[in-house]
């Protein structure tokens, strides 16, 4: 039998959960980076700096899909305009669990955490600017807000999985780029 508690549920998963989505995100982040180096062709060095001059990941996106439209071909541009799509996406997700807070919600679903049932569990809430909207996300009445708004410990373990899995796809699409670039010796590639 669980044991229950009507205490506060311990801070550190939550904690933990947040620092492995900020981990796994780091590496979207770091590979993004790297892809970049891949398309211009240049050094790490350069494509950090530059990627360190562009003001935000729409950007980064706009110009990795302009210079991927010129040295990417069939499937791997496909792939290229998928991982954008994606990164957009997640960095919405991002956002939101970034610049949200943490918060109690009564554990209605009676999920044990290090094998105690708490009456209460850890949401990250991001700050709505309708709070009826955020309280009816955080209660569970507005499905869509609650999607979109509130991140359980569990949920916040999906996103930095899903970020990971992006990594991935990134790092699989740079290590694919040609490396047929004026100046380089054939098969010779540069490392994430």
């Amino acid at each position: 039998m669980t044991a229950t508690s009507k205490k506060w549920p311990p801070e550190d998963q939550r904690d933990l959960s947040l620092g492995r989505f900020m981990d796994a995100w780091s590496d979207v982040e770091q590979q993004l980076r790297f892809l970049l180096q891949q398309l211009s062709g240049t050094d790490g060095a350069i494509a950090y700096a530059i990627s360190a001059a562009v003001p935000d990941l729409g950007r980064m996106r706009d110009l990795l899909k302009a210079i991927g439209s010129i040295r990417l071909q069939g499937s791997d541009l496909a792939e290229l305009d998928n991982i954008c799509s994606d990164v957009q996406r997640q960095a919405q997700h991002r956002n939101t669990i970034v610049h949200g807070r943490w918060g109690l919600t009564n554990n209605v679903e009676q999920t044990p955490i290090l094998g105690v049932i708490h009456d209460l569990k850890w949401v990250r809430v991001y700050n709505v600017v309708d709070q009826s909207t955020e309280l009816q996300a955080v209660l569970g009445r507005n499905e869509k807000a609650q999607r979109r708004y509130v991140f359980s410990v569990a949920r916040l373990d999906e996103r930095s999985e899903k970020a990971r899995s992006l990594a991935q796809r990134i790092t699989a699409l740079a290590l694919r780029v040609p490396t047929d670039r004026p100046g380089q010796e054939e098969g010779t590639q540069a490392r994430p």
